[in-house]
């Protein structure tokens, strides 16, 4: 028989296939009219429903892969099926779109409703990798009088870099002036300057470099004198050294003043502690007076004149000898008549 339908669908006349795009949401009604030698006809009414409205958004477009994960907008009917192509990790129940887990690319995100007429709505979602803000330094702590430390940019470069107050940073290279810097621990970051920045942070400090201050007793020594040692080392356990020619004892800083060179000197300290230092002391070193002196004779009788000495050095000292030897501190004059016989020693002091 013929099919037909008086409501406006489209039916294929021979098999009765209704064209439901073609028809008006309500009651339809479909009539088959027979054609043998005593036809007939009989009418089939039915409902007629729109599809579910599977219309939902997301707020943009596109996405870098280190944001906030997206969620969409149902403007449709709720309580549907979302889905994607592979490589995008979507919640099939939320719509929620795991940026971090998903790989860069473009997709096709579908939303099937569940309603009385199941319906597919999509939206076009791209992903774009983030910056790599991968960097670091040499070290994790520097002493102010180190060199001044750059990073080295693993990831994207041509970032700023930025840190606390205190830190002494150069925002376009990232180095950091140590002696200009306050001591402490800081956290330097770093940004990226892409279409999808991103951002890392490195821990540095700041350390303080050793007191290597050092004194000695006196400005100035005689080149006989009695070899000094440092009279206070602050920072103990370091090394002594002279660049001036003196013999110094590396851990003691005992200064051999023979060995030097009369004229001004240098003492040179480095500590040796996690943060080294080096400081230096100055003083001068002179030559030893000028002791010459004699008598006219090397020996005399008791009874002639007490002899008396030149002194074709330094005068003003002081004149000494053994016991027995009747002897002017201070001229040097010998008293032979109240000395005993023999042979003696006479020292002078300037």
């Amino acid at each position: 028989g013929t099919f037909s339908s008086a409501s406006g669908l489209t039916v294929n006349a021979s098999t009765g296939e209704i064209d439901l795009s073609s028809g008006t949401p309500g009651p339809q009604t479909v009539t088959y009219q027979t054609a043998g030698p005593c036809p007939n006809s009989l009418t089939f009414v039915f409902s007629l429903s729109l599809a579910d409205n599977a219309s939902f958004s997301y707020g943009a477009a596109a996405y870098c892969s280190n944001v906030t994960d997206p969620i969409p907008t149902i403007t449709g009917v709720a309580g549907g099926t979302f889905s994607a192509g592979s490589g995008l990790a979507v919640n099939s129940s939320t719509g929620v779109v795991d940026l971090s887990a998903s790989t860069a690319g473009s997709y096709t995100v579908n939303y099937l409703t569940g309603g009385l007429c199941p319906n597919t709505g999509t939206f076009n979602l791209t992903v774009s990798a983030s910056d790599n803000a991968s960097f670091g330094y040499g070290s994790a702590s520097y002493c102010a009088n180190a060199a001044d430390p750059s990073p080295t940019v693993t990831g994207t470069t041509g970032g700023t870099f930025n840190s606390l107050a205190g830190l002494s940073l150069n925002s376009s290279t990232g180095q950091v002036d140590l002696s200009s810097s306050t001591l402490g621990a800081y956290s330097v970051t770093y940004i990226t300057p892409g279409s999808c920045p991103d951002t890392s942070s490195v821990s540095l400090t700041v350390a303080s470099p050793d007191d290597a201050s050092f004194s000695f007793s006196q400005l100035g020594y005689c080149v006989n004198g009695t070899d000094p040692s440092p009279s206070s080392i602050t920072t103990p356990g370091g090394t002594f050294s002279s660049a001036s020619g003196l013999t110094v004892n590396a851990s003691t800083g005992e200064i051999d003043l023979s060995s030097g060179t009369p004229g001004p000197q240098t003492i040179t300290y480095q500590t040796a502690g996690p943060c080294p230092n080096s400081s230096t002391v100055s003083f001068s070193l002179s030559s030893a007076d000028n002791a010459s002196f004699s008598y006219e004779a090397a020996a005399f009788c008791a009874n002639v004149n007490d002899p008396i000495p030149t002194i074709t050095g330094l005068a003003g000292g002081t004149f000494s000898a053994g016991s027995g030897l009747a002897l002017n501190s201070s001229t040097g004059v010998v008293d032979l008549s109240a000395s005993t016989a023999g042979s003696y020693t006479v020292n002078y002091l300037t």
